[in-house]
């Protein structure tokens, strides 16, 4: 599958490549139910605000992690989650501390042998440069939400249709210079054919709307891109020359 954007909306095509799944088989159950995961981490930045030469300031940043990764099977069904919370801690700008909250959920569900899909949610909350917030000795996060529903029916032999919809977010705490939060949908409509294992021939129609708020270009002055729409095709074709070598074309 493949994404679609106008120039000006290469934030929103950032998320719809992420959020695009393809057509999805549900996986076989894995005997590792539970997993618990903890790491500390420690950073030397020599130029933390990315200032000039001579006004650089070094910072440490120690970054404690707890992951909990789940993996459910029911069935032909299994629910999948990978949980994480990361503290950041500043030696020396601590007013950019802050606690990210991230998860990626997964339902991999089986309605019938030819009719499978993926329901899935993931969030991620990282810290923005201090050189691309208008006020750069202000702490700015983004906090990104994509969810997927996508679904697949086998209709015989090498063929497949797949459907696809994604809606998502990307929020940041402040300002930022030359990039706005987003809100988007997207919409996707296709059909594989894979007569052999690694050759395949895939076309979708793509469809995308959504709205972005005002992006700064300076401190002092800002840019609104309001709402938009877009559409697309796509072909993409895989051939296997050898076990280990495939061409692909788009």
């Amino acid at each position: 599958m493949s994404c679609f954007s106008g120039r000006s909306h290469a934030v929103v095509a950032l998320l719809t490549c992420g959020a695009a799944v393809g057509y999805a088989q549900a996986q076989d159950a894995s005997t590792e139910k539970l997993k618990l995961r903890a790491g500390v981490t420690q950073a030397q930045d020599n130029n933390f605000q990315r200032a000039i030469d001579s006004k650089a300031v070094a910072d440490q940043i120690n970054t404690q992690t707890l992951d909990v990764i789940v993996a459910l099977p029911y069935g032909q069904q299994r629910l999948e989650l990978e949980a994480n919370l990361a503290t950041n801690k500043h030696q020396t700008f601590t007013q950019f501390d802050y606690t990210g909250h991230n998860y990626n959920a997964a339902w991999r569900w089986s309605l019938t042998p030819t009719l499978v899909g993926v329901l899935s949610s993931k969030r991620t909350e990282t810290l923005n440069s201090a050189a691309d917030s208008v006020d750069p000795t202000l702490r700015n996060t983004n906090v990104t939400k994509i969810d997927n529903l996508n679904a697949g029916y086998l209709l015989g032999g090498p063929w497949q249709l797949f459907v696809d919809y994604s809606k998502g977010t990307s929020t940041n705490e402040r300002a930022l210079l030359g990039v706005s939060d987003v809100n988007f949908q997207a919409y996707t409509l296709g059909v594989s054919y894979a007569p052999s294992a690694g050759n395949s021939l895939n076309y979708a129609l793509r469809s995308d709307n959504g709205n972005s708020s005002s992006a700064s270009t300076s401190p002092n002055t800002s840019i609104s891109f309001g709402e938009y729409r877009s559409s697309g095709h796509a072909f993409v074709a895989t051939y296997a020359l050898t076990g280990n070598t495939s061409l692909k074309g788009r």
